[in-house]
Formats: structure tokens, sequence, C-alpha cells
């Protein structure tokens, strides 16, 4: 009866606005979008978690770094007699999510890194040169990520680690340009540059360092 009241009356001008009225909802609730797609979330799934270092590689010759007269291009062999390095069952790398609304789909998260590092430092005794902390060093790390509707996941890139320059920490404040990046499911890599003494050459080396992360644990919340 409605619909052949307005038919009847599609010629008035108050038919005529409630006609356009009805049509444009009718549109915009088709529309609509998800305020999170199924990209995103598989994506987010993908990368949740908490995670393990898998290894610590570069491409430079094999170095000491813990004065044992071995030398290895996997680094993170070399760094794990450090007692503050080997974080053993606690998590290298969590990647969480900032927020279970994620207004106007817009879906960013959270990696929190625990940088593992020599401990290389200047030293303030009168004779000067370079010192190495016995039990190494750990830094963290924290770097946004933001999921487009299409799945695609950006992670922040980090200059620097906060320190300066002439900062007695000579390995942290050396890192420049954290690049993070997903290279599987449950697979993450990070590249920047770093700072080591090789104790097979007594020498202050540098180059790009790329730490791979596996996961190890994901909780089953759902969004």
């Amino acid at each position: 009866m409605m619909l052949a009241i307005l038919l009847y009356n599609k010629n008035s001008v108050g038919m005529k606005k409630i006609l356009f009225l009805l049509l444009w909802l009718l549109t915009t609730g088709c529309n609509k979008q998800p305020l999170v797609t199924m990209e995103q979330r598989e994506a987010y799934y993908s990368i949740k978690g908490t995670y393990r270092i898998e290894s610590i590689l570069w491409d430079g010759l094999p170095l000491d770094l813990d004065n044992d007269g071995k030398s290895s291009v996997d680094l993170y062999d070399e760094l794990k007699g450090f007692a503050l390095v080997d974080i053993g069952n606690e998590a290298a790398a969590t990647v969480h999510s900032n927020s279970l609304g994620f207004p106007g789909g817009v879906f960013d998260g959270n990696v929190s890194i625990a940088l593992p590092f020599q401990g290389v430092e200047r030293s303030y005794s009168p004779a000067g040169g370079i010192y190495c902390a016995p039990d190494g060093l750990r830094w963290a790390v924290s770097l946004m990520f933001v999921i487009e509707r299409d799945g695609t996941v950006l992670f922040d890139d980090v200059s620097n680690l906060g320190l300066c320059d002439d900062d007695y920490r000579l390995d942290v404040s050396y890192v420049r340009d954290i690049k993070l990046k997903k290279t599987g499911a449950g697979r993450l890599q990070l590249s920047t540059d770093w700072l080591f003494y090789d104790y097979a050459t007594s020498s202050v080396v540098t180059g790009i360092v790329t730490v791979s992360y596996v996961r190890t644990g994901q909780d089953t919340f759902i969004i």
C-alpha cells in the first residue's frame, strides 16, 4: 500500500524528496565499508604474538665478540655468551594491537623489541681506549605499525635509539635507520647499522646487520 501511495504521488515535490532520501539511505547502506577488513584481520594474525631471535647475520668477515678465540658471521652465537643478551624464554619481540575498536578502519599496533648489544663502551680511564661490558647490554625499542585495508603491513622506521653521537655506549649510539619488515607468517626481519668490537683483530667494525625473528607464541583473543 505504501509503495502504491509513493508511486501515485511521485510527481509531488514532497514525494520526490522522500524517494531521494530512501534511495540515498539504500545506497550508503550498501556501500558502507566495515571498520576492519578481512585482509587487515588476516595480516594482523599473521604477525601478532611473541618472537625469539633466530639469527643475527651480517655480510662482513667472521667476528669474535666474546673473546673465546672463535669467530662467526652468525653474531647471535657470539652474543649468546653475555648474560644480558641471552634472554632465554623471554620474548625478544612482541607484536600487539593498540586498539580493539579501530575507529574509521585504522588498524595500528606496536612492536616491542629487546635489542642485544655487545656493550662496546668508551673507556674513561687515563689510558683511554675501548671497553666491553662483561655482561653485554639489552636496549628496548618500540616501533609502530599500520595495516592498510588491503592487508599491507607498514612498519615505522626508527632513525636512532635516542643517544647522542658522543655517548659512551658506542654500539647503542651508533645504531641508525632501524627497519622492520614481515618476511612470512610469524616471521619478522630487522635491519640496521651496527657497531662491534672484534677481539680477533682488536678493532671496532661496523656494518649492516640483519636480525631474523620467528614467532613462538600467539594468544587466541579474537577481535
